[in-house]
């Protein structure tokens, strides 16, 4: 797969995001912002990994709004399940059952450590990566330029309580933050070091 190492453009409004996350605002709480910054970055880094279409804008979009969404949903670091059943439901209502297969495999593989097993022309790999960008705060870069990183967390800001500055890794990169990760300042887990903390409910 190839990577765009030139910086696009940033797109800063996109509909279908917005659209499914402020249906699911009371869910997020006080994580919206962090959350929705968290998607608004990761669908630029995965059009600047592989050059999207506006097809494979929407694909992005609709992949990154529910990739991690279940936490809130569903209240639970296992998270990939109710993820992936919110964004199937979602496909189907507007007859796009055709997008499934993709964007649940775009899900489920998101926190893959080595490269996805997928078709080079889909975007399962390129989201992957794009996603490890963001959880590395720019220290794997797949190819992406560093200015175009450092304008997304200026844009799309990682809250600064969680520790650090947006531009260092979260501490304890490069593993997978556990359930009781020791990242967060706060009580519970930082997903990813990108800025939203763990629901208050039942959730270990």
């Amino acid at each position: 797969m190839g990577t765009n190492t030139r910086g696009p453009v940033l797109v800063t409004s996109i509909p279908i995001v917005d659209a499914v996350l402020d249906r699911h605002a009371t869910a997020l709480g006080h994580d919206f912002i962090p959350y929705r910054n968290h998607v608004y970055r990761v669908v630029n880094l995965c059009l600047a990994v592989t050059g999207g279409t506006r097809d494979d804008l929407d694909k992005i979009a609709v992949a990154a709004a529910f990739h991690d969404l279940g936490i809130w949903t569903d209240h639970t670091f296992d998270y990939i399940a109710p993820s992936v059943a919110l964004a199937r439901e979602y496909l189907a209502d507007r007859s796009r059952s055709d997008w499934i297969p993709e964007i649940e495999a775009m899900i489920a593989n998101h926190h893959k450590i080595t490269r996805a097993r997928a078709h080079p022309d889909c975007l399962v790999e390129g989201f992957r990566r794009a996603d490890w960008v963001d959880v590395s705060r720019g220290w794997r870069r797949f190819g992406v330029a560093r200015p175009f990183i450092t304008s997304l967390f200026a844009t799309w800001p990682v809250p600064v309580s969680i520790g650090g500055s947006s531009n260092s890794p979260p501490p304890g990169f490069p593993g997978i933050p556990s359930r009781r990760s020791p990242w967060s300042n706060c009580e519970g887990a930082v997903h990813h070091g990108c800025g939203f903390t763990r629901p208050s409910v039942g959730l270990l």
